[in-house]
């Protein structure tokens, strides 16, 4: 298990930060009139900042990076902050929503690390493309296969349960790649 490096975050702090990351879409799309990405981590529990934390949204940002590169998709503003509530970043970029969403997808899906991401799209009239709209089926869950959605509305599996799903993950992608060092 990995330690943890900051303590446990209120519900109002994640109630919050959502309310501030909203904000910041509407004046990214406002300024440039571009989709926006929002990047955030799956971080199951009260406690957002792991010792694998920065690593792996690190890791999350160099994808994006080089994705949008290989596309020649341009940046015109990329704001990451780290709160209490875990690392995020808000990205203005030159492309179409739906064709982001499927390159967002695609990494999401086959990166190691991919399940521990959650990259959102924002088109410029504030819709958030999400699997459904696009025709794909719902995350599974860390645990089960259920969808991922309606495991965390029940509250369907136990913290544990869900880091020990998270440990998994890392331990793969570390012992595979190293990319954790």
């Amino acid at each position: 298990m990995w330690a943890e490096e900051r303590g446990p975050v209120a519900v109002e702090q994640i109630v919050a930060a959502r309310d501030r990351r909203k904000t910041a879409r509407r004046r990214m799309i406002a300024d440039h009139g571009l989709p926006v990405v929002c990047l955030t981590l799956v971080s199951p529990g009260p406690v957002k900042w792991w010792s694998w934390t920065e690593r792996v949204f690190g890791v999350a940002e160099a994808e994006l990076r080089r994705a949008f590169g290989d596309r020649g998709w341009m940046v015109r503003e990329w704001e990451d902050q780290r709160p209490t509530t875990g690392p995020e970043a808000q990205i203005a970029v030159n492309a179409s929503p739906w064709e982001i969403k499927r390159v967002l997808l695609k990494l999401e899906d086959t990166h190691l690390l991919g399940r521990l991401w959650d990259m959102d799209v924002i088109t410029t009239d504030g819709l958030v493309l999400d699997r459904a709209k696009i025709g794909i089926r719902p995350r599974r869950c860390l645990v089960c296969t259920t969808d991922a959605d309606t495991c965390t509305r029940t509250d369907a599996h136990p913290d544990d349960a869900l880091l020990k799903a998270v440990d998994q993950i890392l331990a793969r992608a570390e012992a595979t790649t190293g990319v954790l060092r």
